[in-house]
């Protein structure tokens, strides 16, 4: 399941409480469907009334801070049962019961190889092989051995056909891109299913695979409104069956990354807040279930724009994190530190994003997949060591894949794009001006044709904003020097135009919304807007399953499905900017609207009239920018040290005067006009 927050796959978590939880498939009963049919059927919705979520968390805080009355004892049993040594007449079950028990403590090593003494011990029972080689698949899959673990899922196949390793298998070739493969088990998959159901045996088990396995396939795409309501018969029919009380948590956890990705941020955090509260009911408050809520409940935070709250739970999951006992090599450990880093990094706390990733790249270094997953490639992490000074570094981790990204992604993807602008920020840091000028003209336009308030990632716009302004000081740093008059540029004016384009996408994204409700009125262009935003997040999808296959070791990647990914990639950004092109053709107004067009200081002018200036401020991080565009003559261009923080305190103490709440008149304070000059 494709999420483009934090590149962490929830396929890997959902998928380890699913094997444990159901083992070796029942048979199964039911009406026969085709995978066509099965694309279509209407489900039943959850049929729960929408209820606005609070405005703030304070109710979680409270709650996550209350020592829970059986979290340690709960713990205590866990390690005991992850500890304990082999009886003389060990069997395959306790081998399986202490790597169900390494995996709750976040051991994967100790998980895996608990495993394959289980294989060797279960003999020639086939029920015992079936579900000791799929979650062995699981779990080699969260390493980075894709193709180990679609080996062992194959074994199991072999076997017996079963529809959990159907499922599992679907799953692994959507990770390596092979969607034909999938699809090619999705079919098998639900033919069983439908074999299962036409001697009416198995319970709820065929068609919450189907909805299972269909879910993944759609989803993995980028596919996420369509992947939706088969979500919704995966958790309908699960929670049927009283047993498997987890399992439900763990899909509707997928269920609010799924609305995340959908831009349905007050339905996800709804979502998001309930699983958190399932999780507290049904296994305490320090728990693996617990902390995969909370992960939830972050990205979703961090989505809509709330990162100071997002920061605090961060520090809480943290906390939940090492109280649990889950070693620091842990993929539970590295995406919390991950999250908070991102958060931090968001919040122009690059001091902390560092600490967070440095302690997070230490502890993972022996774990080369999730290493290269999570840090190889991040840019957030670039981006805090180049503004805590270590430009090298970072410039050494962008040398490692920028020729990756160009050689499969090419020049004119975003995710290159951005690479390249990282570059130029730390080489503007270094002073190696003309190579930073290279690189900024390079990769800002590219950036900026993004649109990137329409963007449902609020890290990702965050990040933008920052290269941007980079791009400013840096313009301004130049300016009147020899090199401006070598690059041939007004270094002032395009400062201003690219301010402008700032503005202009901040302003459109506080009003998507109303033009949301134009395209509506229009089916024609509706339609458009569909087809753009379905390309759109299939690219966001794929890219993301690309670049987790260039993570992992050389001899575990598929390069047909690599070369294939890179092909469907591409045609779909041909296809999308066909989209954007035809609604700015059809639809000019609709388009200047959601995604307006820079203005330049001559363009200004010209709506100027005699005696008329225009004044522009732009506020930056660290500094603001003016600039007094007068109807004819010279502009006026100056820097001030008040930044946005300084005027966010200004605006915070003018409005508490003008909103005093008195008890008497003499209480009203006088208007403060110094600071409001």
């Amino acid at each position: 399941m494709q999420k483009h927050m934090l590149s962490f796959n929830p396929f890997f978590l959902r998928s380890l409480f699913s094997i444990l939880a159901v083992g070796a498939l029942l048979a199964c009963a039911g009406k026969q469907m085709s995978v066509k049919e099965a694309k279509q059927f209407a489900v039943e919705m959850s049929g729960e009334t929408f209820v606005a979520p609070p405005r703030r968390i304070d109710d979680i805080f409270e709650t996550l801070n209350r020592p829970g009355q059986f979290d340690q004892e709960q713990i205590q049993k866990i390690r005991a049962t992850a500890d304990a040594a082999p009886p003389k007449n060990a069997s395959a079950n306790f081998y399986m019961r202490r790597s169900d028990a390494a995996i709750s403590l976040g051991r994967a090593r100790q998980a895996v190889d608990d495993l394959r003494t289980a294989l060797r011990y279960s003999g020639g029972k086939k029920s015992r092989n079936i579900q000791v080689l799929n979650r062995l698949a699981r779990l080699e899959s969260i390493n980075g051995n894709f193709n180990l673990a679609i080996d062992f899922a194959k074994q199991s196949l072999k076997v017996k056909e079963s529809l959990a390793v159907f499922d599992t298998l679907v799953e692994l070739h959507t990770l390596t891109g092979d969607f034909e493969s999938a699809e090619s088990f999705l079919n098998r998959g639900i033919s069983l299913s439908n074999s299962y159901r036409s001697r009416g045996v198995g319970g709820i088990w065929p068609d919450y695979f189907a909805a299972s396995m269909t879910a993944t396939f759609l989803d993995r795409q980028g596919k996420h409104k369509e992947a939706e309501p088969f979500i919704r018969k995966a958790i309908k029919n699960i929670k049927l069956q009283k047993d498997f009380i987890n399992i439900p948590i763990v899909w509707r956890s997928f269920l609010a990354e799924n609305l995340v990705n959908q831009g349905r941020l007050f339905e996800a955090e709804v979502e998001a807040r309930q699983v958190l509260r399932t999780a507290l009911g049904s296994s305490g408050r320090v728990s693996g279930l617990t902390i995969r809520s909370l992960l939830s409940l972050g990205e979703v935070l961090i989505a809509q724009g709330r990162t100071t709250e997002a920061h605090k739970l961060c520090l809480v999951l943290l906390s939940l994190v090492e109280e649990s006992g889950i070693p620091a090599d842990s993929l539970k450990m590295g995406i919390a530190r991950m999250l908070l880093g991102k958060v931090s990094a968001s919040l122009y706390d690059f001091s902390e994003a560092a600490k967070q990733f440095d302690i997070a790249r230490k502890d993972l270094r022996d774990n080369q997949f999730l290493f290269q997953k999570l840090f190889g490639r991040n840019p957030d992490l670039i981006l805090s060591l180049i503004k805590t000074g270590r430009r090298d570094e970072a410039l050494e981790i962008i040398s490692a894949f920028y020729d990756i990204y160009q050689q499969n992604l090419g020049d004119e993807n975003y995710l290159t794009a951005e690479t390249v602008a990282l570059r130029g920020i730390a080489y503007f840091y270094k002073k190696r001006f003309e190579q930073a000028a290279d690189d900024f003209s390079k990769s800002i336009p590219k950036l900026l044709s993004a649109n990137f308030a329409s963007e449902d990632n609020y890290a990702k716009r965050k990040r933008i904003l920052i290269i941007v302004e980079e791009y400013i000081g840096f313009l301004i740093e130049i300016h009147g020097s020899p090199l401006e008059k070598e690059l041939e540029i007004q270094a002032v004016n395009e400062a201003f135009k690219l301010a402008d384009a700032i503005r202009g996408q901040v302003v459109q994204g506080a009003v998507g919304a109303s033009g949301a409700r134009v395209a509506a009125q229009k089916p024609v262009l509706a339609d458009l807007v569909r087809s753009e935003q379905d390309s759109y997040n299939q690219i966001n999808a794929l890219q993301s399953i690309l670049t987790d296959n260039l993570a992992v070791p050389a001899d575990q990647r598929d390069p047909a499905a690599i070369e294939s990914l890179s092909a469907k990639i591409d045609t779909l950004r041909k296809a999308r900017q066909a989209l954007l092109e035809e609604i700015e053709k059809q639809f000019p107004i609709y388009s200047d609207f959601t995604n307006p067009k820079p203005t330049t200081i001559s363009a200004v002018k010209q709506y100027l009239k005699p005696k008329e200036v225009l004044i522009f401020i732009h506020t930056a991080e660290n500094q603001s920018y003016v600039w007094a565009i007068p109807y004819n003559s010279k502009i006026k261009f100056l820097k001030s040290k008040i930044d946005k923080k300084r005027v966010t305190q200004i605006v915070k103490h003018l409005r508490e005067i003008l909103a005093p709440d008195p008890q008497t008149l003499g209480d009203i304070p006088e208007f403060d006009f110094k600071q409001a000059y």
